[in-house]
This record gives structure tokens, sequence and C-alpha cells, in this order.
């Protein structure tokens, strides 16, 4: 009894030995494998999928954490740096990572992007961002997350003060926060103007449509139609705001064109005496 005790306990060392080698190995070497003799190939993958030349500047490793990836680092394109993409590859070839199949599915981490016009996404290319920037009309947008794929877009926004759920289907568009109830949808062009209609409860309906006087106290649920051209320029058209109705178009320069009535709502008129 004594005896298989012993060569249970030697069989055991043994195993996790063997075990303890392997998650050496995953974690120790595939780092120290240098694949940047794959850059052309990648550079033609990044391209070919999104018609975006790319250049790799930085270095390419292989993991085992998970799947077998290929990573991939300091990408820049013409809008933007990229601080590493992922390419998962079959297990089958983890012994022959030069002449791998490169699964075209591209994950980008830690992105940073400049664009000055937001259009359709009308692309075939499967993409997974994660943890990246977006800078639009002077202003910065967090992408936590987002997927690309068949001419569709899932991603979730934050901007200094809230968080947004963005869906995009070929021109049809949709925006969600659920902290302030705003849903806007509509249809996006491809000269990046859109109209659609929105719907949110608003706690300062000055701030919220950016003119001072009038001042209109309260909390109110807002619904209006709106046209947007795509840079400062926006009409919010049939504005129906808890007894306040109208329109307001807000010029690129900033000029503000307002009319709004109500029978009933608390409108502090005083501007009228005081300018």
């Amino acid at each position: 009894m004594f005896i298989k005790t012993k060569f249970y306990h030697i069989l055991l060392w043994i195993f996790a030995g063997i075990i303890g080698l392997f998650a050496l190995s995953v974690i120790v070497i595939p780092p120290m494998i240098d694949l940047n003799s794959l850059k052309p190939k990648i550079e033609n993958i990044i391209f070919n999928e999104t018609g975006m030349p790319a250049e790799i500047h930085g270095n390419i490793h292989f993991s085992l954490m998970g799947n077998p990836t290929i990573v991939v680092h300091n990408v820049s394109i013409p809008n933007g740096v990229i601080s590493s993409c992922e390419f998962r590859i079959p297990w089958a070839d983890i012994f022959d990572i030069n002449n791998a199949n490169i699964n075209s599915e591209i994950i980008i981490n830690g992105a940073s992007f400049l664009t000055d016009k937001i259009v359709p996404y009308k692309n075939k290319a499967n993409l997974i961002m994660n943890d990246s920037k977006l800078k639009f009309l002077n202003k910065e947008y967090s992408i936590l997350h987002a997927k690309f794929s068949d001419n569709s877009v899932s991603a979730i926004v934050r901007t200094d003060q809230h968080k947004y759920e963005i869906n995009l289907k070929g021109n049809e568009f949709s925006i969600k926060n659920k902290n302030n109830q705003l849903d806007l949808s509509g249809i996006l062009f491809d000269n990046g103007t859109a109209k659609g209609q929105i719907s949110i409860t608003a706690q300062n309906i000055n701030r919220w449509f950016e003119f001072e006087k009038p001042k209109i106290e309260g909390t109110f649920p807002i619904s209006a139609k709106i046209n947007w051209d795509g840079k400062y320029g926006i009409t919010f058209r049939d504005i129906s705001a808890n007894g306040i109705n109208g329109n307001i178009t807000i010029n690129d320069n900033g000029r503000k064109f307002i009319t709004l009535e109500s029978q009933s709502a608390d409108i502090d008129m005083g501007f009228v005496l005081t300018d």
C-alpha cells in the first residue's frame, strides 16, 4: 500500500510539473516570438477588410492566452492611431505562425480617431473596438465597446456626463440613454446629415436647447422632430414639452431662432423689461 501511495504521489508531481511547464510556456514563450516579418501581410489584411491603409510601427507578438492570437502594436491609419490590434488564428496553425490562416475579424484596443463627418457604416468587415477615443467637432467621445459587422454598428459610448447605447443598421440609427430616457432614432444620410425624432426628459429645457431667454422652469418630457446638418446646425420642429410647443433652429454660427408658445407653462418673461 505504501508503494502504491508513493507511486501515485510521484505521478501527481509529474503531472503537476507538466501542467506547470505548459502554463509557463503559454505565458513566457509567445511574447518572445518575433513575428515582425508578418507586417506586410497584416497591413494588407487591414486594408482589404476596412479599405484604410495601415502602417505598423511596433512589434508583432503571439499570445496563447485564451485563443491563439497575433498581437500587433502601434498601428497608424489616415485619421488616427491604434495601440494594438488582435487577430485570431486556428490552433492547428500555432506551429507555423508565419503561414497561419489569419481570421479576418480585427480586435482594436486603445485607438484614437479624428473625424469631421459621421456617416453610415457600409462595410462587411468584422471589427471589435475597446477602450478607444473619437474626436468629432472638437468634442471627445469614449468608445467603451463597439462591434462593427455586416453594415451595422452596436456601441456603448460615453461623454463627460452620459453613457449612450448606439445602434446603426444601414442608414437607420437609434441612440438611447436610460438615465434621462433619451430615445433618438432616424435616418443618417451618406453625406453626414440626419433627420429623425427625439424624446427625452429634460431637467433644464433652457440648457438642453441652448437658450437663456425666456427662462422656462421645471422638468419636462420633450419630444420633437429633428434635422441635423452634420455639423453644429440643428432644427427642432413640432416641439412638445408639457404644454410648450414650437420650433427651434440653431445655425452653424450659433445664432438661434426660437418660436415657442404655451397656454399654461411657467415662463419667466422678465428679460423683456430688462433688455
